[in-house]
Formats: C-alpha cells, sequence, structure tokens
C-alpha cells in the first residue's frame, strides 16, 4: 500500500513569523519561513493587490475565463 501526504500550497502575505520559531515548518529543520511583505521589502501588502495579481495569473496560465459569483 502507498500513502500520500497532501499538501495545500500557503502563501504568508503579511504574517507575523515570530509564530514559526515555535514549530518545524513541514518538517523541514534548518529552513526558515519568509513571507511575500518580508521578500518584496514592504512593511505591509495590500490583500487586494494580492487578490487581484493572483487571480489574473491563475487566468493567463489556466487559459480560464473567470465568473464573479455573490458571496454567501
Amino acid at each position: 500500500k502507498y500513502r500520500r501526504a497532501s499538501k495545500t500550497p500557503l502563501v504568508n502575505i503579511n504574517t507575523d513569523l515570530g509564530y514559526f520559531d515555535h514549530m518545524i515548518p513541514c518538517g523541514i529543520k534548518g529552513k526558515a519561513v519568509t513571507s511575500l511583505n518580508v521578500e518584496l521589502g514592504k512593511a505591509e501588502i495590500s490583500m487586494e493587490e494580492v487578490k487581484n495579481k493572483l487571480l489574473r495569473h491563475f487566468k493567463i496560465l489556466f487559459e480560464a475565463d473567470l465568473v464573479e459569483t455573490s458571496k454567501i
């Protein structure tokens, strides 16, 4: 029998990285966790900007037409 691990992609955007000092993320010792605002050298990144860019690139990559739906 084979075992499969399921991982969910996660993007830290404006995250307090101090919480990661108390754990070993993904079981990988000696590796640091980062966030988008740290990598870009910004104090904070607009969630709206992240959402718009992510959707734009998703649409291009998957050749998809995105449809807005009402919020539940």
